[in-house]
């Protein structure tokens, strides 16, 4: 989605009605952000899919360069591709 608001309803409803998991990647606060503003539409309109907000934890972030502090966060490749490989149940081994 290009806006957090206002939300692009017909957009949600046809990702929610086609994909059982949802990724939210957002440069911003996970409390009160994008994700928490799709739970909200997801809950409103009955949807129960499995869904992961990747952002700014609730917590102090030390300050760093763009690159370290989207790696702190989850929130860079590596962590985005993490969190897809759990959520599709594919187990990476490390050697």
């Amino acid at each position: 989605m290009r806006f957090v608001k206002p939300l692009d309803e017909a957009l949600l409803h046809e990702a929610l009605t086609t994909y059982p998991k949802i990724i939210t990647v957002e440069d911003g606060t996970v409390v009160g952000g994008f994700g928490s503003a799709v739970l909200e539409f997801m809950a409103e309109h009955g949807y129960k899919n499995e869904v992961k907000i990747i952002g700014i934890p609730d917590r102090i972030v030390e300050h760093g360069s763009p690159k370290e502090l989207y790696r702190e966060c989850g929130y860079d490749a590596e962590g985005i591709a993490t969190v897809i490989r759990e959520m599709a149940g594919v187990k990476v081994t490390v050697y």
